[in-house]
């Protein structure tokens, strides 16, 4: 009996050693934890979860509960062309509806299928024979602004001259043609540019005026003299553009890199509203402004007794809608946001252009809609860093088990004020499921 007692006694000792929701003793790392998907946020309040799920006020983001979100992913596409750019021959409407309307073969419709967990699709509203534009790209040009895509008069003509039912977008009948209805989007054989131009013009169409009070994007293909490029290629080399324009039109996400270089601003190269050359994903702060996924909200650990610190489970972002929220109450205007991005995660390649992978964690100040990706490199090297000091993320800029590191050692986030808010520590390596200890 004593003997069984003393077994008994020893097995519970090695239980509650190695808890598997937390980091056992002999562990360099989180071995197993919760689901972040698990988490109970049930005591946040509403306005809490409001301030960080919706987009700020003033923001020109489109949450998908707004009216005017939806075109029902609806695509006009347009090729023109000028007196001095002429059109690209191989860009018949058979290589035009592969790449952007086909399934499973990595087009402009399978980048946001994934982004958004099937949530938004791409539609073929129309695609128009080309429309010859009897003047020079350049003759667009407003003076003071050397800018053709600036010039509503290059959407009046285009729109006018294209084989388009526009009565048929008209879905109420008002002939006013508005964002909830249809996004247009002008291809031109200029070799790998993009703008995004809302407008408001004039056209008639069988006999009646409309009005196109419409986002408009331009997206480009190769030029027609580069026969290096054929068929879906004409448009595959530049599908980041292609994305990057399209994010704007459908959703007005805004560009984030500074002094107009892309990949310069605060996310670096781990948004495609950032870096519009790199092959990547939307951040996951895009996709909660748009509505896609509301992850858990995470309070300090201080009001988690008794369970306190844990680990946490996070499968890739690009498969499963999964991240985790950090809010303190002390920082009430703020939050941080962890994902666990992915290259192998995507299963078109659509994260082959990340610098590095691992836990992202995104700062977020929800009132002004300031954001930027903490960088774990600069983390490590100074503990006091607040989220406005950091700079571009650099290309280690992803959290992850370090075998050259102390994993025990509590990683400290800090608000604005410099005020420590949330610890993490024992990341797992990189690999499609991930673990952190929070």
């Amino acid at each position: 009996m004593k003997k069984i007692f003393t077994l008994i006694l020893l097995l519970g000792v090695a239980f509650a050693c190695k808890n598997p929701d937390q980091v056992g003793e002999e562990d360099s790392y989180c071995t197993g934890g919760a689901s972040v998907t698990t988490v109970d946020d049930s005591n946040v309040e509403t306005a809490v979860k409001n301030k960080i799920y919706r987009p700020v006020s003033g923001s020109t983001v489109l949450n998908k509960n707004h009216p005017s979100f939806n075109t029902g992913g609806r695509l006009v596409l347009i090729p023109v062309s000028f007196t001095d750019v002429p059109a690209n021959t191989r860009v018949t409407n058979d290589v035009i509806d592969q790449a952007f309307f086909s399934s499973g073969t990595g087009s402009v419709r399978d980048y946001f299928y994934e982004n958004s967990w099937g949530q938004f699709v791409l539609n073929k509203a129309g695609v128009s024979n080309l429309v010859p534009l009897n003047r020079t790209k350049a003759s667009y040009a407003t003076p003071g602004v050397p800018d053709y895509t600036r010039n509503a008069n290059l959407y009046r003509d285009a729109c006018q001259g294209a084989s388009i039912d526009w009565a048929s977008l008209d879905r109420n009948n008002d002939q006013v043609l508005t964002p909830d209805e249809v996004l247009v989007a002008l291809i031109i054989a200029d070799g790998g540019q993009g703008a995004y131009r809302p407008n408001n013009v004039t056209i008639t169409h069988n006999g009646r005026t409309y009005q196109l009070r419409l986002r408009f994007v331009t997206l480009d293909c190769s030029k027609a003299s580069d026969s290096s490029k054929q068929g879906v290629e004409t448009f595959a080399y530049n599908y980041t553009n292609i994305w990057h324009e399209l994010a704007h039109g459908f959703f007005g996400l805004e560009d984030l890199y500074e002094g107009g270089i892309a990949g310069t601003g605060k996310a670096g190269d781990y948004d495609i509203m950032d870096n519009n050359y790199n092959v990547v994903h939307m951040s996951i702060i895009a996709k909660m402004k748009i509505g896609w996924v509301q992850p858990k909200i995470l309070l300090p650990a201080a009001d988690r007794l008794p369970s306190g610190l844990k680990c946490y489970t996070f499968t890739n972002i690009e498969t499963d809608p999964n991240a985790l929220v950090l809010y303190h109450e002390n920082s009430p205007d703020e939050c941080f946001i962890i994902e666990n991005r992915s290259k192998a995660g995507s299963a078109r390649n659509f994260n082959v252009g990340l610098p590095t992978e691992g836990l992202a964690i995104w700062w977020l100040n929800t009132t002004t809609g300031a954001f930027r990706l903490i960088d774990a490199s600069l983390l490590a090297r100074n503990t006091g860093l607040r989220p406005m000091e950091y700079g571009t993320p650099s290309a280690n800029a992803l959290f992850k088990y370090k075998e050259a590191d102390d994993p025990k050692i509590p990683i400290p986030l800090r608000n604005q004020n410099g005020q420590l808010v949330f610890t993490l520590r024992a990341v797992s390596p990189v690999g499609t499921t991930m673990r952190i200890e929070l």
